[in-house]
């Protein structure tokens, strides 16, 4: 007896065992390529979903052990992460935090205007502390960072420190840019440094592109006024003491905060949060996180839907094996040594398909990373999607688990037959009968999964052609963009005069077919649930009926319904003589006219918004689209004219061209700089764009589920494509007698079918009581469609019988046109 108890003789076993494993994949070059396909896709799948997962949850800054930098935060109230520090609650935690040494403050700024010799632009910045750059531990890629002095005196020291990015971009890589001015909100500031290639800021994802000392933070036209004591500080960045984890830092700044600016109301204090810095921010995380969820759930169903069906083909394969595996039994080897050969078969064969899976998992990541580097604002992110030693691992140990299962699950099972009939060449009996079922079960598993896929696909495609179309506006070929002359300095008087200005020369351009604007603050021109929330209630002589309702609103001019294609239900829409000093008017949206009004007109009621009254002479359809989770916003809109909106907001303008929308936005971008080139264009894009890039989860979601639905409806086909040819393969006497004795080629082909077609139903009705279950959990994503709509399960049932009858077609076909001499001489 051969003794296997050293480790010597294991590891030459297993050395052996992938020689041999080797030699039957070149042997079996169809399989092998099938398999390592299905591998690739599967794993790939996998290693792309986790990349996402690195970058946004996991990866650290590109710093000096980073894995000690750390944000704090001031959780207000509502639970959010924003609500700041004041300076002095900035310089008590500097000086007396241990944990956290040093700390450096931060306010990131969405918008910033910066005016160069090229022209002007909005970008993303921040306001930091001197010691910003020291705390990450980072040095100038050119120039210097601020030196302490430059940030003690408001206002005096105009110096800022661009990103790497902006410098090879916007100011042409020239060293003679340092030390050159440049105009940020007005304001002049000398360009002193600049940032490392790949450096964003500390807040990973965001994608900042200019540093300013928080001194300048006011002159720059941000923070309180001077005197006040509110919180101007966002956040602060700090690195964790030698020997500190993040719990004991959260405990220390818990015990030394010292809470001192006004936003804190009666019973509900600020908290202070200690957070390392990996990935996005906690409350991107958190809002990513079904996304996240969904995708990994997708990918883990492909990845099972994989290995079973390739436990299939190799327990196929293991038919023309069972001789062989009775032979090793009987000669003295042990079950577990059989076992582990075929387990290292399926390590060798993943190992082989790894190369392979992680090209497929770059493709993936190149596919989904796409809804991740832009926001429906026009600001581009900075995640870093490339491959790290996290996700090389990853995908290891998925490929040597995987290799593990498809190798095991059919070695289990082969290696308990009957020896004695194995080496007798008989085959039947129990062992036959239980290696069909298991072959049975893994058909049947992956068409309810393929089903399950299918459902849901067609569910969330149904779901985004809604979003695509509108709901009660049409998207198609309209422009929006947004101009801030607040940015520029102007007055509101200026404000007011380019508004019109715009609106005149956009009127007059070649093309244009209507045009509108709105409030540029808060929200999207097509968007119900944003725009600044206001209290709305009925006139107090309606006793009970007076209650106060907190409705989004916006202010559009007598254009903006024209553009979009919003349906007036009753009354009319503003018009020119809604201006400043006439009666206020306002319209209301069906949903806020039934909740207000449930059984009477809204039409010429008096509605009480923000204290003053109004009659209402409109009502508009509702254009949120239908969401099972959440019901249609009431929403107000006011007359452009008639509130302070230039005054203390930006305009943002939605314009219907003829033609393709992206062809037309070059042209609307020459008019509005001819008609003053010291404002910035944003967020300009086709409104098509804006809405998917704002609905960007269920593009992301819909796109995703059809690529798996139809890789899982592949791998169905090969399972039971594999059922049947390994039917035919052990019933090749049986058949062979049957022709012989008269029975009809179509009568063998009719019978193989239905046990496709019974394979197939059961794995449909399983699938059908999963997706049934399953549906409810996508209903976040479900616009305008009910998770149990019956046409999507008939579609998908549909799909599945004529995959089914495909696959069943050549294996039935073969088993119908047997010679009958040829198969009873082979047995």
């Amino acid at each position: 007896m051969v003794d296997n108890s050293g480790w010597g003789t294991i590891v030459a076993g297993s050395i052996a065992d992938v020689q041999y494993a080797a030699r039957r994949l070149r042997a079996a070059p169809g399989f092998a390529a099938v398999a390592v396909l299905m591998l690739a896709v599967a794993i790939g799948a996998n290693t792309a979903v986790f990349t996402l997962l690195d970058a946004l949850y996991m990866k650290p800054l590109h710093a000096p052990n980073a894995e000690r930098l750390v944000h704090v935060y001031s959780r207000g109230p509502g639970g959010h992460l924003g609500a700041g520090f004041s300076f002095d609650e900035y310089g008590r935690l500097a000086r007396r935090l241990q944990k956290i040494d040093p700390l450096a403050a931060v306010t990131p700024v969405a918008q910033l205007h910066l005016q160069t010799d090229s022209g002007s632009r909005e970008v993303r910045g921040e306001f930091v502390t001197a010691n910003y750059f020291s705390v990450l531990g980072i040095a100038p890629w050119q120039g210097r960072w601020f030196g302490a002095e430059e940030d003690t005196v408001t206002g005096r020291d105009p110096v800022v420190v661009v990103s790497y990015r902006l410098w090879e971009t916007v100011l042409s890589s020239d060293r003679a840019s340092l030390d050159r001015p440049v105009r940020l909100n007005g304001t002049l500031m000398t360009v002193v440094g600049v940032t490392p290639p790949g450096f964003a800021g500390d807040d990973v994802g965001r994608g900042s592109d200019v540093w300013i000392p928080m001194a300048m933070l006011r002159t720059a036209g941000y923070g309180c006024e001077p005197g006040r004591e509110c919180p101007s500080v966002d956040a602060l960045v700090g690195r964790l003491a030698k020997g500190t984890d993040v719990r004991s830092a959260q405990v220390d700044a818990e015990s030394k905060v010292l809470w001192t600016a006004s936003i804190d109301g009666p019973g509900h204090p600020r908290r202070i949060v200690v957070d390392p810095i990996a990935g996005a921010d906690p409350e991107t995380r958190a809002l990513l996180r079904p996304q996240m969820e969904l995708l990994l759930a997708l990918a883990v169903l492909l990845l099972v839907a994989a290995c079973a069906n390739l436990a299939g083909l190799v327990l196929a394969r293991g038919v023309g094996r069972a001789h062989e595996i009775a032979i090793r039994l009987s000669i003295g080897a042990s079950r577990l040594r059989v076992i582990r050969q075929m387990a290292i078969e399926g390590v060798v064969l993943a190992a082989t398909a790894l190369p392979a899976s992680l090209l497929a998992s770059r493709w993936g990541v190149a596919l989904l990373s796409g809804f991740y580097n832009l926001d429906s604002e026009g600001f581009a992110h900075s995640y870093d999607f490339g491959m790290d030693e996290r996700v090389i691992a990853h995908a290891l140990a998925i490929a040597a688990a995987t290799g593990v299962l498809i190798g095991i699950l059919p070695a289990l099972h082969m290696s308990r037959g009957d020896v004695t009939g194995q080496l007798r060449g008989t085959r039947g009996g129990a062992g036959a009968t239980s290696e069909r079922r298991v072959q049975n079960a893994l058909v049947v598993a992956q068409v309810a999964m393929a089903l399950l896929f299918a459902v849901a696909a067609s569910l969330l495609v149904s779901s985004r052609d809604t979003v695509v179309a509108g709901t009660h506006f049409d998207p198609s070929n309209v422009i929006v963009f947004r101009l801030r002359p607040r940015l520029a300095r102007f007055t509101p008087a200026q404000s007011e005069a380019l508004a019109r200005a715009v609106m005149q020369r956009l009127h007059g351009t070649a093309g244009v077919q209507a045009a509108g604007m709105m409030i540029g603050g808060e929200g999207l021109v097509w968007n119900a649930a944003n725009g600044p929330t206001l209290a709305v209630s009925l006139p107090r002589d309606r006793g009970v009926d007076a209650r106060t309702l907190e409705v989004n609103t916006q202010d559009i001019d007598s254009g903006l319904f024209d553009v979009l294609g919003v349906p007036i239900v009753a009354g009319r829409a503003f018009t020119d003589a809604d201006q400043s000093g006439a009666a206020h008017v306002a319209i209301v949206n069906d949903t806020l006219a039934r909740r207000l009004w449930p059984r009477d007109s809204a039409i010429d009621r008096i509605v009480v918004v923000d204290g003053a009254p109004s009659r209402v002479v409109g009502v508009v359809a509702d254009i949120q689209p239908p969401n099972p989770m959440a019901a249609p916003l009431p929403h107000l809109y006011r007359p452009f004219w008639q509130t302070p909106a230039t005054q203390k907001e930006d305009v943002r303008f939605a314009v219907r061209v003829a033609g393709d929308p992206a062809v037309a936005l070059g042209k609307i971008r020459a008019v509005v700089r001819l008609l003053e080139p010291s404002v910035p264009i944003a967020e300009d894009m086709p409104l098509a764009t804006q809405l998917r890039l704002e609905y960007a989860p269920l593009f992301l979601a819909s796109r995703v589920t059809l690529v798996c639905g139809v890789l899982a409806l592949c791998f169905s086909a090969i399972a039971l494509y594999s059922s049947l040819a390994l039917s035919v393969r052990r019933r090749t006497r049986e058949i062979g007698i049957r022709l012989a004795i008269g029975a009809r080629p179509q009568t063998i082909a009719r019978g193989f079918l239905k046990n496709a077609l019974t394979l197939s139903a059961v794995g449909i009705g399983a699938g059908l009581v999963a997706a049934w279950i399953a549906m409810q959990l996508i209903q976040t994503w479900l616009y305008g469609v009910d998770a149990h709509r019956l046409s999507a399960f008939a579609t998908a049932v549909a799909v599945l019988v004529v995959t089914t009858l495909l696959a069943a077609y050549v294996p039935s076909r073969r088993a119908a046109h047997l010679d009958p001499l040829v198969a009873l001489r082979d047995e």
